[in-house]
């Protein structure tokens, strides 16, 4: 009995230390692989670099078939990230007393399927191999800080000025994002989470209210749309610069989004605010949660999901550079004096400086202007001229005759204005593409033109395995006194492999956008915000902020919600800032992207050998063993890569990302070297012959059965 015990120890504690040892040589085999200090854009094989003792590591353990590695590598990646819900004012201290916590909320939470898989938007739709998987946790917030926020919000209700005050009681009072973003931020850098979402109740103060960015600093640039005077939109939410956003819910309610027609409009219905009918709460007492309420409160933060912490991909072309030009070819149909390049004008500092919190590790983000006259520009004018295009419309026209007396006064004129078909011109951004695009006939003779080299292939590494990319942005800066935009409703159009801009001198003019009744008015002198989004999206795919991909439908689907925060995107804002948003969504879309290469190389890859029908059986007892180590550091830094995005360790992630693509490099030579060994046999062989016996033994049963029958 005691031997046996001592036995069992003994293998207990051996099998306890090899365990440990094991541990301990995974982590010094992981340690080996990561080079970013060194090598930030993963340019060495580090694998190539281990030790004979690192390599014999990662194949000492089984990697299965052929057919699994194919089958592992058709399941999608899945990044996990954790989501805090902070609720404000839900604890009998806010809007109706309501009381409202994690046990309310929790419940639907875990039941919402709240998985969400990359998409690709525009070109070749379809869904890439990466799921994002949220974690939600539920807290309310301490009285004090919800005291804090009603009593900010209604002091400042009560200071605004009686000459900013609507003249209506029933229209809201716009008050700075300031006023609560304040006190939510210092909040916020309490928080272990990556992402929080603030969910607001407060009480009522005496008048009805709404948020609104302040323009705080005119270092942003010159705004390109104007509503009533104000900065963008009231709302009654807001998006910040770090990673939380927050409701009021109590607010409004808000109405903005397309006029005439359009999907995704703002009503008062959009938002859960507990003061809605639909909910049936009491005006006075504790009211205790509603089941409605609840679930509306899910779908709201369902949707913050969606089109904030994961939106999708506007298109697919979006790889990597360690250096990124972004040249802007300025053509002006004016002669060319003061500030020749237009930095001030354009609002280069403003794009440049945001540009800047896009860069991965040492990565080079240049921004350049290149201003060339209309005049001394053939090929310019050629572009210029093949894209414009007209259309007709019926508008209240006030024509300049004939006049006719006013009626109360023989000495004055009106206009007598009348509905008319009026011709507009507008850009064809189509037709300009197609003409300016490295395939067509005015590339290469406009960049001689304007006295530029043209930019190599994007595809063309340079030395040293250098990526470089230069992408034009194609401005066309012209004193038309007319609205000319892109496509009759755009002032840049983004495509892949360019950005076409225009900007014109012409007065303000209405767009099919409103914000509470008010038009939204567009200035087309201005280009400092589309530009920027247009850039974004063109070399990081970032989609605009309304757009989702429903993957149930298979459909794009568009709200308005978020659009009046800080965003380059939509009429409903004029930020020339990017919020966490855009700039979260940049960095992991070139992840994302390099991800999807790497796994859909590797899977057909395998598949292509796979075909032969003999699994693994050609390779080597060495290639199998090198197979082995490479397969199993490739699921490594796969798994690295996704697991340190999910934490917005964005530098450590596009290290493994790049990284893994040695790893299938190095399994294409493997299987390439066995599949030169094997070859095709033909053999031949001799039909067996039959004895003699067995020929007497057939004509001696034939003879028997035609004697009897």
């Amino acid at each position: 009995s005691c031997v046996s015990f001592l036995f069992t120890c003994l293998l207990t504690n051996a099998s306890s230390m090899t365990s440990r040892q094991k541990q301990q040589g995974r982590v010094l085999a992981d340690a080996a692989l990561f080079q970013a200090s060194g090598d930030p854009f993963a340019k060495k094989d580090t694998f190539a670099h281990l030790s004979p003792q690192e390599q014999a590591f990662w194949a000492s353990e089984s990697a299965g078939s052929l057919d699994d590695k194919i089958k592992e590598m058709e399941k999608p990646l899945e990044m996990t990230t954790s989501v805090e819900v902070k609720l404000v004012g839900f604890s009998g201290d806010g809007q109706n007393q309501l009381n409202l916590g994690e046990r309310d909320l929790g419940p639907y939470l875990e039941a919402l399927k709240g998985d969400i898989q990359s998409h690709v938007l525009q070109g070749d739709q379809h869904t890439m191999p990466i799921t994002t998987k949220f974690v939600f946790r539920v807290s309310t917030v301490a009285h004090h800080l919800t005291s804090a926020i009603q009593n900010a919000i209604h002091s400042a209700v009560d200071a605004v000025p009686q000459a900013q005050a609507p003249d209506d009681e029933d229209k809201d009072r716009v008050i700075s994002y300031r006023v609560v973003d304040d006190i939510l931020a210092e909040d916020f850098h309490k928080s272990e989470l990556a992402y929080t979402i603030y969910l607001l109740n407060p009480v009522p103060a005496a008048h009805k209210y709404l948020y609104r960015w302040d323009g705080e600093s005119s270092s942003w640039g010159a705004a390109n749309l104007r509503v009533g005077g104000g900065h963008g939109c009231a709302t009654p939410l807001w998006v910040a610069r770090e990673r939380y956003l927050w409701v009021d819910l109590t607010a409004g309610p808000a109405s903005y989004g397309p006029h005439s027609s359009g999907a995704g409009v703002v009503l008062e219905s959009t938002l859960p605010r507990p003061s809605l009918p639909q909910y049936n709460l009491p005006s006075s007492g504790k009211a205790p949660a509603s089941g409605r309420l609840v679930a509306d409160l899910v779908s709201l933060i369902r949707d913050a999901c969606v089109h904030l912490l994961q939106p999708p991909q506007a298109h697919s072309n979006i790889r990597f550079h360690d250096h990124l030009t972004i040249q802007v070819i300025r053509i002006v149909d004016r002669q060319i004096t003061n500030n020749p390049t237009g930095d001030e004008d354009i609002g280069l500092k403003v794009i440049q400086q945001e540009l800047d919190t896009l860069r991965v590790g040492p990565q080079s983000i240049s921004l350049t202007v290149k201003s060339v006259e209309l005049g001394d520009c053939d090929f310019c004018a050629a572009a210029l001229t093949r894209g414009v295009a007209t259309t007709t419309s019926t508008v209240l026209w006030r024509p300049p005759g004939p006049k006719t007396p006013h009626p109360q006064d023989n000495h004055t004129e009106v206009f007598n204005p009348s509905f008319q078909a009026r011709v507009h011109q507008f850009l064809d951004s189509r037709e300009m593409h197609a003409a300016l695009s490295s395939q067509g006939p005015l590339h290469l003779g406009l960049w001689a033109e304007a006295g530029l080299d043209p930019p190599p292939p994007v595809s063309s590494p340079g030395p040293l395995g250098i990526r470089r990319r230069t992408l034009p942005v194609y401005l066309f800066d012209l004193s038309f006194q007319d609205a000319l935009l892109f496509d009759r409703h755009y002032q840049v159009v983004p495509f892949p492999d360019m950005v076409l801009a225009v900007r014109t001198q012409a007065g303000e003019t209405l767009l099919d956008y409103k914000c509470g009744g008010e038009v939204v008015l567009l200035q087309p002198h201005s280009v400092t915000r589309p530009l920027l989004g247009g850039i974004l999206q063109a070399v990081w795919g970032v989609a605009p902020t309304s757009f989702s991909w429903d993957a149930p439908s298979q459909v794009i689907r568009k709200n308005h919600l978020w659009d009046p925060t800080l965003t380059p995107y939509g009429p409903a804002s004029t930020a020339s800032q990017l919020s966490f948003v855009q700039r979260d969504a940049a960095v992991r879309n070139l992840i994302t992207s390099q991800l999807n290469a790497t796994v859909s190389a590797a899977a057909y890859l395998l598949r292509t050998f796979a075909d032969f029908g003999r699994g693994e059986a050609p390779l080597t007892t060495q290639a199998a063993t090198q197979f082995t180590a490479r397969w199993h550091v490739l699921q490594h830094k796969l798994a690295r890569a996704t697991r340190t995005a999910a934490v917005h360790n964005f530098n450590v992630s596009m290290y493994f990302a790049l990284s893994a693509a040695h790893e299938v490099g190095a399994l294409a030579d493997i299987l390439h070297a066995s599949a030169q060994e094997m070859h095709s046999t033909i053999q031949c062989f001799e039909e067996a012959k039959k004895p003699l016996e067995l020929y007497v033994g057939v004509l001696l049963v034939i003879g028997l059965v035609v004697y009897f029958f």
